[in-house]
């Protein structure tokens, strides 16, 4: 069966600008600006509209919106934030509630741990990864919160999230990376998982799975570019430099927050 093809339609999508600098003196801000905005751009290209947040004033916050804030099937989730997340948090629930009137859930309990990075959405169901970042808490607040939609709990070794490992191309098809976790994860989502999945498989532990699915075009870094080309022909492939930003485990999803304004209103 075919998956919900509005799954990974979108009409606008939620940024925030990078602040002046970063815990990490080692970081080349520059740099992560022209990499930024770079994306930006191609997330323009592929008919979002961009709404870009100012960067947060105090020094040490984050601007990672998809760490605090996801959208499924026309609600948005923002977690708990830690205390570097405040102002983006702060922001983005002004904009979600205040600009474009999509109904929001905040996870008030402690306790309750849950990061955007780790929902791994497939159109049919949900993935919620046990990472450092997420808990089981936090997957029972997924299951809670979406119970239109089968929620398993998968976990997630060392100090990585979920999408780091395995991301969505397509309702149909999941990139899967080459390395030992990567291989270990896709296990215990195929045996979990409601529905069946095509997979492309990276062909090195160098080559990364993170992949970002937009209105008939997978953004990806430019490494995979081969990979796609070959098995994902009928999409438009927009590849992507992040290599400043992803010294800080920083990728697509964690820049990110997609939605889709006509499929909102639709459930309100």
């Amino acid at each position: 069966m075919r998956r919900d093809k509005m799954s990974f339609r979108y009409t606008e999508a939620i940024v925030c600008r990078l602040p002046d600098s970063f815990p990490d003196n080692n970081i080349d801000l520059l740099k992560c600006r022209i990499e930024f905005e770079n994306f930006v751009t191609i997330l323009r290209e592929t008919g979002l509209d961009v709404i870009e947040l100012p960067p947060p004033d105090e020094p040490g916050q984050s601007s990672f919106v998809g760490d605090v804030c996801f959208i499924v099937n026309g609600m948005a989730v923002i977690k708990r934030p830690k205390p570097d997340q405040i102002e983006v948090t702060t922001m983005i629930r002004t904009v979600l509630r205040k600009e474009l009137d999509i109904p929001v859930v905040e996870i008030a309990e402690d306790g309750v741990n849950l990061e955007g990075a780790d929902i791994l959405f497939t159109g049919r169901e949900l993935f919620v990864g046990l990472s450092n970042y997420t808990n089981e808490a936090g997957a029972l607040f997924m299951a809670n919160a979406f119970p239109e939609f089968p929620c398993s709990p998968v976990k997630v070794p060392g100090g990585k999230h979920l999408t780091h490992y395995v991301s969505m191309a397509s309702p149909d098809v999941m990139t899967v990376g080459a390395c030992k976790e990567s291989q270990d994860i896709i296990k215990r989502i195929e045996r979990k998982a409601s529905y069946r999945y095509e997979k492309i498989t990276m062909t090195s532990p160098e080559h990364s799975p993170v992949i970002m699915s937009v209105n008939g075009s997978i953004i990806h870094f430019p490494t995979e570019e081969k990979i796609y080309a070959d098995k994902l022909r009928s999409m438009v492939k927009c590849p992507t430099e992040l290599n400043e930003l992803t010294k800080m485990d920083v990728n697509f999803n964690r820049l990110t927050v997609l939605l889709n304004k006509a499929r909102i209103k639709s459930f309100v």
